[in-house]
């Protein structure tokens, strides 16, 4: 589990997770954009894990989503997003 994830940003301004640094991506077309990022946590099977989180579409690796889970729930209110199996 790498810990990064992108949504969009209405999403992260409703998590209120801290705002970390700014940082240089590359896009699939080679387009190099800076964009904030924020760091915060997620929780996998009742275990807690760090993440860091940059605006965009959903997206998480596909293939860490599917090895350990089924379901992306965003639970806002708590401040939480849940992967379950």
């Amino acid at each position: 589990f790498n810990g990064w994830f992108s949504l969009p940003e209405n999403i992260l301004r409703e998590l209120k997770i801290e705002l970390l640094a700014y940082d240089v991506f590359m896009l699939a077309n080679e387009e190099e954009v800076e964009l904030p990022v924020y760091e915060g946590e997620v929780e996998i099977f009742d275990q807690k894990f760090p993440a860091w989180f940059v605006p965009g579409p959903p997206l998480a690796g596909m293939e860490f989503l599917s090895s350990v889970g089924s379901e992306l729930v965003f639970l806002l209110k708590q401040k939480k997003v849940l992967l379950r199996a």
